[in-house]
């Protein structure tokens, strides 16, 4: 089955898709270049048929079989064991941010478990790892803002003092998503300087580059940057 599927892969392979990825993924090794719906069909119906062998196959595997595993992972009906178990299964694989972040997309049961998985997320965090610690910013950003969660997901990225760029960046971006929901709290983090310069100049990027942010907004943002 495993190697029928990465036949088929090949054969949907586009060559500007390829030179895609490879210029926007610059950790990336074995690329095949195929566009993500494709990948998500493949998902669907692996599932339907032995999607654990497919979960099993573990050596040499390109780019887009990953993706397909990250998806076959969000498309189980789990319990919230099962859920936790499989997500630290795939975090293992993962080593680039366009794995990491289409994983997440794809993980839309964490809306059904939201409370009982929040604190495991957290614990995910003391790992240290560059791409699970981003793996749990990008979920927070992506299921995790509203009130009941705001001023934890707030405090988690001013406790990190993590200045690596996958890290950096979606501690930025999380800032930057709170900010058009709860603009105040994130106003009170940048007015008084509660991030490490590279997150706080990063948070203030990331806002200002936003279509919601007004002309008025990025001046007052601006005048709050750090200049090293």
């Amino acid at each position: 089955m495993f190697y029928d599927v990465r036949k088929t892969l090949f054969s949907l392979q586009e060559i500007n898709v390829l030179a895609y990825d490879k210029r926007v993924i610059p950790e990336i090794n074995n690329v095949i270049g195929v566009r993500i719906p494709k990948l998500r069909k493949i998902a669907k119906n692996i599932v339907r048929e032995n999607y654990c062998e497919y979960l099993s196959f573990d050596e040499d595997l390109y780019f887009e079989e990953l993706v397909i595993q990250g998806m076959i992972i969000g498309l189980l009906n789990l319990n919230v064991e099962n859920f936790k178990k499989y997500i630290d299964f795939y975090l293992d694989k993962i080593s680039n941010w366009a794995l990491c972040d289409i994983f997440v997309g794809n993980l839309k049961n964490i809306k059904k478990y939201k409370s009982d998985m929040f604190d495991y997320f957290f614990n995910i965090l003391l790992d240290g790892n560059e791409f699970k610690k981003r793996f749990v910013f990008v979920v927070f950003l992506s299921y995790y803002i509203e009130e009941e969660y705001v001023d934890k997901l707030i405090s988690a990225v001013i406790d990190d003092n993590d200045s690596r760029y996958y890290v950096v960046m979606s501690k930025a971006w999380l800032l930057s998503c709170i900010y058009f929901k709860f603009k105040d709290k994130v106003l009170n983090v940048l007015e008084n300087y509660k991030l490490d310069s590279i997150t706080h100049n990063k948070t203030i990027q990331k806002i200002v580059e936003s279509l919601k942010c007004s002309s008025e907004e990025k001046v007052i943002l601006k005048t709050m940057k750090i200049y090293l």
